[in-house]
């Protein structure tokens, strides 16, 4: 017992000389006796059941910050904050308020509650005399309720988490706690809030997600300062006017019950992020582009089947309208010119503007299934797009010119109706072309010399070219499902190579190079036509190689 003891002292002196690293780059450990020169440290996330003896020496610390650590012995850990005489703030994760001595709850600017409820959370420490093991007093609920006295007296609070509690109703002293800038009670089980959360005058994120709301009080349109609220994944049918929240940045809420765009938000001139997905809202408002600062607008599964024809904004960079029942895009929409992603996957939209090669900052552009025939010719000066989503589609053909589209990493082609591919970009480091009309492998994806991964399962390929020799950085073939009889000696090449799968193809014969194929490969050949000694021999070969083999 003294070994070990001896051991967990010296892993914390070594976590304090890693912590006062942080601050004084130059720090030499034990021969460093600069502590008059530590102001701030920080312990979080280390695994200790105290904090360390040599913070006593640290006597102009002013700051500490212990959130998510696995500390035990807090009597101790207190003991040792008593002898630092100019530590002003303590940002800290507890149990529960229960562990906090009355003579530093002044000092506490920054409080996170996560009660011990389960051995995973933390090692299981020797007890000491004048320890309590918390895990078998610290309840939900209960504990939390009995303390609200000493939780509602920290009146330098700017921080409070209670995230997880299931308190299920929130005293009304909430409102006691002036200097409160963040309170985070998602996950709370919480039905109603008290009037006197409006009372919060400096609050500025308001995290409130994943609870049980059906109503808000008007009193929230009080919290003059707010940038953030969040109220995902409520019962909310209708908010009340919260105009006056002009300071407002950042609006979440999805996964409500809201059937009308909520008016006020049009006085929310600084707002830059709104999220109204997953709801069931019908139509948008005429003057949805007067939103100014909108940079993220996220309107994603809800009933539109229309968008304002006037849909321009001028700062908008992130564009979700996916899993709604647009027909067509407004011509307008090819005037944000600083969109980077734009997503209307799930939809019913038929056409692109010709000229929506004009959005040439995009990134990322997801248009999955939908009923496109065609591409519009400008579609290739899309030259910023790294991810592109066209599955489940009509597609017939690509643009002649589609290699211009140089930055492109990601492409997905499942689900159409292509017997032929133009040059590709050598970009190209994914492509899926699965459940296409492909007969054969396009000579177009042979100069992919950076491919990664090539889905062509489910087409109608009889053959494989040797050239699939050329794909060098192949990780992932899928060749499944087509009707292909025979594999190219060539294939034994791919030297990268962790998953091949040739199932459900008529292939009669395996050449013997395949054999050459990487260790650990994952290789699939379920209801093929080999033999039943080539089957022994591809098994004897993974043995060998330590394949993962079905076949």
């Amino acid at each position: 017992d003294k070994n070990k003891k001896e051991k967990l002292m010296e892993d914390k002196t070594n976590i304090f000389h890693r912590a006062v690293r942080e601050v004084i780059p130059d720090w030499q450990g034990e021969n460093d006796f600069r502590y008059d020169q530590i102001y701030f440290l920080d312990f979080s996330y280390y695994m200790i059941d105290a904090l360390p003896e040599e913070l006593r020496y640290c006597k102009e610390l002013e700051e500490i910050t212990i959130v998510n650590t696995f500390i035990y012995d807090w009597n101790k850990t207190f003991s040792i904050l008593r002898k630092l005489p100019k530590l002003k703030r303590i940002k800290i994760t507890i149990p529960s308020v229960y562990v906090l001595p009355n003579d530093l709850l002044d000092k506490i600017v920054w409080l996170e509650i996560k009660p011990y409820h389960s051995e995973a959370f933390f090692p299981k420490f020797r007890k000491r005399e004048n320890v309590i093991d918390l895990r078998e007093k610290v309840l939900y609920k209960e504990n939390f309720l009995q303390l609200n006295s000493k939780l509602f007296s920290l009146l330098n609070l700017e921080y409070l988490g209670l995230s997880g509690l299931r308190l299920e109703e929130l005293s009304s002293d909430i409102g006691k706690l002036k200097s409160l800038r963040k309170l985070d009670l998602a996950y709370c089980s919480l039905k109603y809030l008290p009037s006197d959360l409006g009372e919060l005058d400096n609050l500025e994120n308001l995290y409130l997600q994943f609870n049980e709301l059906e109503i808000l009080p008007l009193e929230i349109n009080n919290l003059k300062k707010l940038k953030v609220l969040d109220l995902t994944s409520n019962y909310l049918q209708v908010l009340p006017d919260l105009s006056n929240l002009k300071h407002l940045r950042e609006l979440y809420l999805s996964a409500n019950q809201i059937s009308i765009f909520p008016s006020f938000i049009f006085n929310c001139l600084g707002l830059e992020i709104l999220n109204l997905s997953s709801n069931y809202i019908k139509f948008l408002p005429e003057n949805i582009s007067s939103l100014l600062s909108l940079r993220v607008f996220d309107i994603s599964s809800n009933q539109l089947s229309e968008l304002p024809e006037a849909f321009t904004f001028l700062k908008l960079e992130e564009l979700y309208l996916s899993d709604n029942k647009i027909s067509h895009l407004p011509y307008s929409i090819v005037n944000n010119k600083l969109l980077t992603i734009l997503e209307v996957a799930n939809n019913n939209i038929e056409t692109l503007a010709e000229d929506f090669g004009k959005l040439q900052r995009l990134t990322r552009l997801n248009i999955s299934n939908n009923k496109l025939r065609v591409l519009p010719a400008s579609f290739v000066f899309l030259v910023s797009l790294g991810e592109l989503n066209l599955s489940e589609n009509l597609l017939l053909d690509l643009p002649i010119e589609f290699n211009i589209l140089r930055r492109l990493k990601i492409l997905y082609l499942s689900y159409n109706k292509l017997s032929n591919l133009p040059d590709l970009p050598v970009s190209l480091i994914k492509l899926v072309l699965s459940y296409n009309k492909f007969e054969r492998v396009p000579k177009s994806i042979f100069k992919l010399i950076n491919l990664s991964e090539l889905y062509l399962d489910h087409n109608q390929i009889r053959g494989i070219s040797g050239e699939i020799a050329k794909l060098k950085e192949l990780i992932v073939l899928n060749l499944s499902n087509n009707k292909i009889r025979f594999l190219p000696p060539q294939i034994g090449f791919l030297d990268n190579l962790d998953e091949l799968n040739i199932s459900k193809n008529p292939i009669e014969f395996v050449p013997e190079e395949v054999n050459n194929l990487p260790f650990n490969l994952y290789f699939y050949a379920l209801h093929t036509l080999l033999s039943e000694d080539q089957k022994s021999e591809l098994k004897a070969k993974a043995k060998q190689r330590n394949w993962i083999l079905l076949i």
